[in-house]
This record gives C-alpha cells, structure tokens and sequence, in this order.
C-alpha cells in the first residue's frame, strides 16, 4: 500500500503547531513504514485473529512495539457502521466526516495464552478529539489529544503499554491556550509530528474534518 502521511493536531483555532491535521488532511503518514514485523510465529497469530475478528475494508492495521520489548503489537483503528447501518470503508479515499459515527482502536499482543486486547480507546463524533502515534527518545508512544472549550485549548496524554500490555501514562498537558499563560505545550510538537491514527473536529475553515490511518499490516518503526 502506498504510504500515506496525515498531519499533526485537532483544535478549533489552535496553537500554530498544531493547526495543520484538519486543514490538510490529504497530507502523509509522518514516521518510517519499514517491512519490519513481529517474529513469524506471532505474526501469524496476530493475522488470524484480525481474520477472525475484523474486516480488512473497515479497519487499518499497523505493527508497533508500544511496550518497548523489541516485538511489534498490532494496532487496528475499527470504524462502525455509519447512521444509515452502512459500513464506512477506510480504503477508498478520504472518509466522508458525516458518515462517521464511531470507532475503536485496539492494540492486540500475544501473550502466553494467544492473542489478547491490550488496549481499547474508543472514538466517537460526539467528542471531537483524536490519537496518534508518536516517536520520542528512540520509542513508539501513543498520544491522545482532546480540544478544550477555549481556542487554541487542549488536553493531551502521552502514554505507553507495560509488558502485560496495561497502558502507562508517562505526561499529561493542559493547555488552555491563553497569551502570557505558564503553559509550556511541551507535547505539541511531538503531535505534529506525529501519524494520526484518528482525529475529528472542526477545522479553522469551519467545516467537520474526519481523517485516519489508511494502512494494512505496515510498520511504524520507532
């Protein structure tokens, strides 16, 4: 599959390194896709249970080791049905913002009984926000972002997975956007640079922009 990059950040009229996600969502999948992936015993389980458990046309999948062992986990972004009860397809181009309702993504790793769902982080129209894979110090991180009521507002969670696959949160920033505020935005930047897996919200130019992870079984190297 081609390699796709979706810019940085979710808000209203946000701070200046995070303005690009919505207003550009035809932009690439920031980070190296490398055809490195997990050993192929554990490739496999993972590729059966997707087969058993998720449809390659609603979903994207992506190989990252978020638990920082040396081995890929597999990330899968679901998208449900839309309000008419039809499915919204990831890979025909851009998703229509009015046709998504709702989705989960999933971190699936193996452990010793097969694999298991590590992580569960739901999406939905009703909360604008959205979550992305990021790189700091070497290593693969997940970053949750929330826009506040306030421009240019945010509240972000950078988090990661210990090895039974439980999420950790390493830094939590609340922003509230104002000039002359103590607020430092130190993880800004790393959202900008960032891959998003999904985001929702209201772009500067005022309309709803939905954009997400268009890939099947590729690798954010870390």
């Amino acid at each position: 599959m081609e390699k796709k990059q979706l810019a940085g950040a979710l808000c209203l009229l946000m701070a200046a390194a995070a303005t690009a996600a919505l207003a550009h969502p035809d932009s690439r999948l920031r980070g190296e896709l490398v055809m490195s992936q997990p050993p192929p015993k554990a490739q496999e389980e993972l590729r059966a249970y997707f087969n058993q458990h998720y449809q390659e046309a609603t979903c994207s999948a992506v190989y990252v080791d978020l638990n920082h062992d040396g081995t890929q986990e597999l990330l899968v972004m679901e998208l449900e049905a839309d309000q008419k009860g039809q499915p919204v397809l990831l890979h025909d181009g851009p998703v229509d913002p009015e046709r998504f309702t709702a989705g989960t993504v999933t971190v699936l790793g193996v452990g010793e009984t097969g694999v298991e769902a590590w992580v569960e982080y739901p999406c939905s129209a009703e909360e604008p926000g959205g979550l992305y894979l990021v790189q700091r110090d070497g290593h693969a991180y997940l970053l949750g972002y929330t826009p506040s009521d306030s421009a240019a507002g945010f509240d972000a969670e950078l988090f990661t997975l210990n090895d039974a696959g439980e999420p950790v949160v390493l830094q939590r920033e609340q922003y509230s956007g104002t000039s002359g505020g103590d607020e430092t935005a130190e993880l800004l930047p790393l959202l900008e640079q960032g891959s998003v897996v999904w985001a929702f919200g209201t772009a500067p130019d005022g309309q709803s922009r939905f954009v997400c992870l268009d890939e099947l079984f590729t690798t954010f190297e870390d």
